[in-house]
């Protein structure tokens, strides 16, 4: 995992469906008592506190986490968006 600056700092992972992800995924959704599942290349979120839905996120796309929950993003729209914080020494 790694943290994202825009008006405010983020805490984001891309998913790429390997069996890394599934792992790195599982450890940051649990170390913030949540769970994801996956169905095909696809992982589906829990549902978001302000929209109440699940929302799945398809391989390539990022999953955001803001105070609400985890949120899906497009590679295109997260790349506008956000610049990656360099990790601290």
């Amino acid at each position: 995992m790694k943290t994202y600056r825009y008006r405010g700092a983020v805490e984001a992972l891309r998913w790429t469906d390997t069996d890394e992800d599934r792992e790195a995924f599982t450890i940051w959704f649990e170390a913030h008592g949540a769970a994801f599942e996956t169905r095909g290349p696809f992982v589906h979120l829990p549902p978001d506190r302000r929209r109440g839905r699940r929302e799945h996120v398809a391989p390539g796309d990022w999953v955001v986490r803001f105070l609400s929950g985890f949120s899906p993003m497009s590679d295109a729209a997260f790349e506008a968006t956000y610049e990656e914080v360099p990790a601290s020494p």
